[in-house]
């Protein structure tokens, strides 16, 4: 990215996803997270890629700390206590 691109927006991890190129997805999602470190939205998104490239362990950390994160109830706060359930226990 370089400096005159703008900050990727919290909602953008899953824009364009091409289900064949889900690396480079994850690599765009990435760069996301990293713009938005306090932000579950992104957090929650990447669990979606990680899960589609079968990485659980990577996919089960980033909802944990999303969980961390969200504080307010509603539709992101319960898609992040179900993927959540799906982890298990920590």
């Amino acid at each position: 990215m370089s400096c005159s691109q703008e900050k990727p927006k919290a909602d953008s991890c899953l824009s364009n996803v091409d289900s064949n190129a889900l690396p480079q997805a994850l690599e765009r999602c990435n760069r996301v997270v990293a713009a938005h470190p306090k932000d579950a939205k992104p957090l929650n998104d990447r669990f979606i890629l990680y899960t589609l490239l079968q990485n659980k362990t990577a996919a089960c950390k980033d909802i944990r700390k999303a969980a961390i994160l969200i504080s307010q109830k509603g539709e992101l706060y319960d898609d992040i206590e179900v993927r959540l359930d799906s982890c298990g226990t920590p």
